[in-house]
């Protein structure tokens, strides 16, 4: 596992020692941060952490895994807003089949994916659109940051965008390409599409067989 912190008070915590040092890159440029991993990570993947913050936290619990990568970047967004007070939790078994990208940015933001969930590859998550953009009459921003949710027991095919205000209910399933942009409210549905809406209710799907 490589390190580098050049901050104050951050906290990295992996709680199994059987963690390969390869498979893990942690880079903090920041304060008050901290990232605990409860329990082992499994997969031939590689895990990267990017953390240009301060006041955040990182949550991994027991049963992931990252079968070819999982990055996770909480940075500042375009223009220079800052970013700060950010969490990301994975819940227990989560599965990262391909390649998953997480980006924060700005402030009080988070990304929740809940348990047993199953990723492809090529899936991104954004909780902002990098540069603010205002109204010319008000000048309000009209594009602000928000959090991204997924519940338990998703499955998310591949090469998906999720926007801010993204939410995924328990049971659903989203299909590859899609681009979410907005919460879905009722659980077991498949949505699809740019942006994506709902083309089934009252679904499930099968993990194991």
């Amino acid at each position: 596992m490589a390190i580098i912190d050049n901050g104050n008070n951050n906290s990295v915590h992996f709680k199994f020692h059987e963690y390969k040092e390869t498979r893990a890159n942690i880079t903090i440029n920041g304060d008050n941060n901290k990232i605990d991993c409860l329990g082992q990570l499994y997969g031939n993947g590689k895990l990267n952490i990017t953390i240009t913050a301060s006041g955040c936290s990182i949550i991994l619990e027991s049963g992931i895994i990252i079968n070819r990568g999982l990055n996770i970047y909480i940075a500042p967004s375009g223009g220079g807003t800052p970013s700060k007070d950010c969490n990301v939790t994975i819940a227990k078994d989560v599965f990262f089949n391909g390649v998953s990208t997480l980006t924060l940015s700005e402030s009080n933001n988070r990304i929740d994916i809940g348990e047993g969930c199953l990723l492809a590859g090529g899936i991104t998550f954004s909780t902002s659109d990098s540069h603010p953009i205002y109204d010319l009459d008000s000048n309000l921003r009209v594009n602000p940051s928000a959090s991204i949710f997924i519940d338990a027991n998703v499955w998310i095919g591949s090469n998906v965008h999720f926007l801010k205000k993204a939410y995924i209910p328990s049971g659903s399933v989203v299909a590859a390409h899609s681009i979410v942009t907005r919460k879905f409210d009722t659980p077991n549905i498949a949505v699809a599409g740019n942006p994506a809406k709902v083309v089934k209710h009252n679904i499930r799907w099968q993990k194991k067989v």
